[in-house]
């Protein structure tokens, strides 16, 4: 029992310790979640021949593929760190964002013209929002907390927890109208989430661009000091 009690402090130490192990734990219940999510929204698509469960498909699809592509590089270079692979990644998560910007302003369209979204109960409705404002809240203060480790790996995961929070707080604004509102509050649903739908589709290619400058600045940077040795 001693040892079990032991191994347990130690290993939570670890985890607190180790920025890069907390976020490759995190990472696995993330991508399988996303491709979980993926599935049911494409089954959902072919079934009722959707445009908006396939487009909801292709944005989890994207989350996946992004997600898997930051935890094989942190096992990879798990032992000794390469920057330059890491800023690679880094690039080609912000490439891949622009994509899925496409299906995200399908989403955002059918939401506004379609009265397309989410509808749930009252209760369940608010519990989502106190974990989206909780989820959201964090997304953020990891992207700038994490700046520090100056890790293009780990900034990388967090600036996709950042996009997967902006696009949760619009899901969460249409079960809020869904739940709440009234047939006299329709042109108010239709300004309010054209608003945040273009917020969240210029944010995420904000972030794309700036991540592939960003990473291409990086790695210029490191191959110079690299030749420099």
């Amino acid at each position: 029992m001693r040892h079990l009690k032991r191994f347990i402090f130690k290993t939570a130490d670890r985890i607190t310790g180790d920025e890069h192990l907390r976020t490759e734990i995190s990472l696995y219940p993330s991508i399988m979640m996303n491709f979980l999510m993926a599935l049911i929204q494409l089954a959902s698509g072919i079934t009722h021949r959707s445009l908006w469960f396939y487009s909801l498909a292709g944005y989890y699809f994207f989350l996946v593929v992004m997600r898997f592509m930051v935890l094989n590089c942190e096992v990879s270079t798990k032992e000794a760190r390469d920057v330059i692979l890491e800023y690679k990644r880094y690039r080609l998560c912000g490439i891949l964002l622009i994509p899925m910007n496409i299906f995200l302003a399908v989403i955002v369209v059918l939401i506004v013209i379609d009265d397309r979204g989410f509808s749930y109960g009252m209760i369940y409705t608010l519990g989502l929002a106190l974990m989206t404002f909780i989820f959201t809240g964090a997304a953020v203060t990891n992207v700038i907390r994490y700046r520090k480790y100056n890790s293009p790996v780990l900034s990388a995961a967090k600036a996709i927890s950042l996009v997967a929070a902006f696009v949760s707080m619009l899901s969460l604004e249409t079960a809020l109208f869904a739940a709440f509102g009234s047939e006299n509050d329709e042109t108010l649903r239709r300004i309010v989430t054209s608003i945040s739908g273009v917020a969240v589709l210029l944010t995420t290619l904000t972030m794309g661009i700036y991540m592939i400058k960003h990473a291409n600045l990086g790695i210029a940077m490191q191959e110079e000091e690299e030749c420099g040795i």
